[in-house]
């Protein structure tokens, strides 16, 4: 697999955007993000995504089909033995947990082959699925604390470590991971909190403050009145036409802006409505139409995430985060690119 370079990767990502936007089926929803991925890799939020609708369609499966689909994994597996190039051997893995997305040797073959790519996150993926699934499992648990201290997340390292003691008392690589954890965590300066972006700052206060659609819209008859007035006047008074123009523009700018602000008042509409019935998924399915109108593409994706877990919405809620999770990733790359 060739990975385009930073343009044309751009370019790809902007006819993946406008393909999602035309999908209505889990399995086009499927084929955007496995597009997506082939592209972008290390979007572990998009392999997140791709793995709860694999596990959705596996949960769906009869005996027939899961006993078929392990005798083809069985042959990717074999196929992958054969091939020494990691990025390929990733593919191959994610071909496989396509038909079994908690098979165990499929899993353990992303998580080295990721590895091998440089791909921490995507390889820290697959030992969290496996520790999910199999919680009293220690040996997933040290996997995943190893990546993490590879990639310096030392105090999940540590959340794990402490995690297989609790599983164990008596094991004594883990405690000895721990110290060893905790030690260096002492020595590192203490890292300053994390706190939201700005962008995500400016988010919510958009999302909370602002006028309404009804303000918004008297603002815009207001400006179409004074421009029917100034023009009535232009034509009284042809030698002050310059003047005049400039004004009807000015009026015309302050209107665009006003029509821009529309969809997100009409978030913030429907965010108050899903507040005041936070267990109502109408609202919640509301919400995330508009805030995918006003392109907030990762709020909009953890609305439609968190209606994924409604059974009656949950085929429309994969394909509405999948096309979210398309726009998100190109914004991604586009603010990289300017980088």
């Amino acid at each position: 697999m060739t990975v385009p370079g930073a343009g044309d990767r751009t370019a790809t990502l902007e006819k993946l955007a406008s393909f999602a936007d035309e999908i209505h089926t889990l399995e086009e929803a499927v084929l955007i993000l496995q597009q997506l991925l082939a592209i972008m890799p290390e979007d572990v939020q998009a392999r997140h995504l791709l793995r709860s609708i694999q596990i959705n369609d596996y949960e769906h499966h009869n005996q027939l089909d899961k006993t078929i689909n392990a005798l083809k994994i069985q042959a990717i597996l074999a196929g992958a033995a054969t091939i020494t190039d990691p990025v390929k051997r990733v593919a191959l893995a994610e071909e496989a947990l396509a038909l079994n997305p908690y098979h165990v040797k499929a899993n353990v073959l992303l998580a080295t082959a990721a590895s091998a790519a440089q791909l921490t996150k995507v390889a820290a993926f697959a030992y969290e699925t496996l520790a999910h699934r199999f919680p009293e499992d220690k040996a997933y648990l040290h996997r995943l604390g190893e990546i993490y201290e590879k990639r310096g997340d030392l105090i999940e390292a540590q959340a794990v470590y402490e995690e297989i003691t609790e599983l164990d008392p008596d094991d004594v690589e883990a405690h000895e991971k721990m110290m060893k954890v905790s030690g260096r965590l002492k020595l590192e300066p203490a890292k300053k909190e994390k706190g939201p972006s700005e962008a995500s700052e400016e988010i919510e206060k958009i999302l909370r403050e602002g006028p309404t659609r009804k303000e918004l819209q008297s603002q815009i008859e207001a400006c179409q009145e004074e421009i029917g007035k100034l023009k009535a006047q232009a034509r009284e008074e042809p030698s002050l036409l310059d003047e005049f123009d400039q004004k009807i523009r000015s009026l015309r700018n302050q209107m665009d802006q006003f029509e821009a602000e529309i969809p997100f008042a009409d978030c913030r509409a429907l965010q108050a409505a899903k507040d005041a019935e936070p267990e109502n998924p109408d609202r919640l399915a509301q919400l995330g139409e508009a805030l995918m109108h006003a392109s907030l593409w990762h709020k909009a994706t953890q609305a439609f995430d968190e209606l994924c877990g409604v059974p009656e919405y949950q085929e429309g809620a994969f394909v509405s985060s999948v096309i979210c999770t398309a726009h998100r990733v190109l914004e991604k790359a586009r603010t990289a690119e300017k980088g």
